[in-house]
């Protein structure tokens, strides 16, 4: 949506553009502030980690 309107200006990289597109897409759809990304992705991060282990520790029996 935002990244179809910029896309016009062919100024700013397609890669930016589709960055932009998913923040908000993200912001809309967890209902949390632009400025709380930063942290929501770590913690994200951080829980497919867990995830990923408990996965791996699990295959080993």
């Amino acid at each position: 949506m935002i990244s179809n309107l910029l896309y016009k200006t062919k100024s700013i990289p397609i890669e930016k553009l589709e960055l932009v597109d998913q923040l908000y897409e993200l912001s809309n759809t967890e209902q949390i502030a632009p400025a709380e990304v930063p942290e929501y992705v770590k913690q994200k991060i951080e829980e497919k980690q867990k995830i990923e282990e408990q996965i791996q520790n699990r295959a080993r029996f």
